[in-house]
């Protein structure tokens, strides 16, 4: 009777698929294998996740996503240099009490630097973008320039009050070796770490994936899955990763 039942439950969904695909669209089953949501929902129950850093914030997608599709209630620390992004931030921030932000750039060092602006805001970068970047979204190209103040993950958050059992998330277009590298302290308290991975760097002197893999390696974590990323959309050529890293 099971193979019954799953036999047609695999024909219903090739019917189904089928259908879909007629409109350019594609049906998968919810579960942490396939679903980011569903991921996160996992690993934020099996390490008891109390506290999440978004570094490199943008306007709130990634805390504003865990409040309204992960139901998560802890505290989130939001980190975003860009002026216009972060009065963003800041209002969407009002949607949860245990939110709290800072307009900072993170680094491995502290100083005032220059901030390349995209046009679509999410992909400005403290690096250069590359043509290919371009070519394959042209949001990506930078319309201004701001200066903006950067300091090291560890200083940012040695004067806050966290819980342990914390999640990183770094999304910095290209420096992620330097948040990591300012972040020697804080990745200690750190249970799960989010952090894009560039098969091909969409940024000037950004590190490929096996430098960060290894980085995070050697501070304890492992690569726990993999989540498609920034691609070329009419090659299909894949840039850039979502990788999900675990303590050891």
């Amino acid at each position: 009777m099971a193979s019954l039942s799953n036999n047609f439950r695999n024909q219903f969904t090739d019917i189904v698929q089928a259908v879909f695909r007629v409109f350019g669209l594609h049906l998968q089953y919810y579960n942490p294998s396939n679903s980011e949501i569903a991921l996160v929902d996992y690993l934020l129950g099996k390490y008891n996740i109390k506290t999440i850093v978004d570094v490199g914030a943008n306007e709130g997608q990634f805390a504003l996503k865990l409040l309204q599709k992960n139901n998560y209630a802890g505290k989130i620390i939001s980190f975003e240099p860009v002026s216009s992004s972060f009065q963003v931030l800041t209002n969407n921030s009002s949607k949860s009490s245990n939110w709290i932000v800072f307009q900072s750039a993170v680094g491995d060092s502290e100083k005032q630097l220059s901030i390349n602006i995209s046009q679509n805001s999410v992909s400005s970068s403290l690096l250069k973008v590359n043509m290919h970047t371009i070519e394959a979204e042209a949001g990506t190209a930078v319309v201004r320039n701001e200066i903006v103040t950067m300091n090291t993950l560890d200083r940012l958050l040695k004067n806050q009050e966290w819980e342990d059992n914390l999640w990183l998330k770094i999304d910095v277009q290209g420096f992620e070796r330097e948040v990591l590298n300012g972040a020697i302290e804080s990745l200690k308290r750190a249970k799960v770490v989010q952090i894009e991975l560039a098969v091909i760097p969409s940024y000037e002197q950004g590190p490929y994936l096996e430098e960060i893999i290894s980085m995070l390696r050697s501070s304890g974590f492992t690569l726990y899955s993999i989540m498609s990323g920034f691609r070329n959309y009419k090659t299909g050529q894949m840039y850039e990763m979502e990788g999900f890293f675990v303590r050891s």
